[in-house]
């Protein structure tokens, strides 16, 4: 039923729905640790959804790539909108047992993403009984005649 002209709506007029007030503070989020990563291996993180904002929020991301809403991985855009999914992407170290630290910021809420390598395997020597260096490991048979 259309209101009469006295409310203020007259033709070519639209009713947007507008946040009360603008919210760019989400929900408080977490990227889960990864451990035990390849050397030098490029790493992604779980999904963070951004949750508790109505209005796009500020991002920043340190020292990794971004994918929002399964996009590609790159620099990321300034801001992120209401209900998206972001994943970090990262180089681990070439170093066992070593970690790396990326940052993700939405508005004012911050978490740091940690990857750490895995420790590096034991050494466990082989040899060669073939190379005449090793012999004095080799195990001696003796054939009586």
């Amino acid at each position: 039923m259309p209101l009469p002209k006295s409310y203020g709506v007259e033709r070519g007029w639209s009713v947007q729905n507008k946040p009360l007030f603008e919210d760019t503070t989400p929900d408080p989020f977490a990227i889960p640790a990864v451990t035990e990563a390849g050397l030098n291996q490029p790493v992604t993180s779980a999904a963070v959804v951004v949750t508790g904002t109505n209005v796009p929020a500020p991002l920043k991301v340190t020292n990794a790539l971004v994918s929002i809403d399964g996009g590609p991985f790159g620099a990321g855009p300034p801001v992120v909108q209401p209900g998206a999914q972001i994943r970090l992407q990262r180089q681990s170290s070439p170093a066992p047992s070593t970690p790396v630290t990326a940052v993700l910021e939405v508005g004012p809420v911050a978490a740091i993403w940690t990857i750490t390598t895995a420790a590096e395997a034991a050494y466990t020597p082989s040899l060669d009984f073939s190379d005449p260096r090793n012999s004095q490991f080799a195990p001696v048979f003796n054939r009586n005649p």
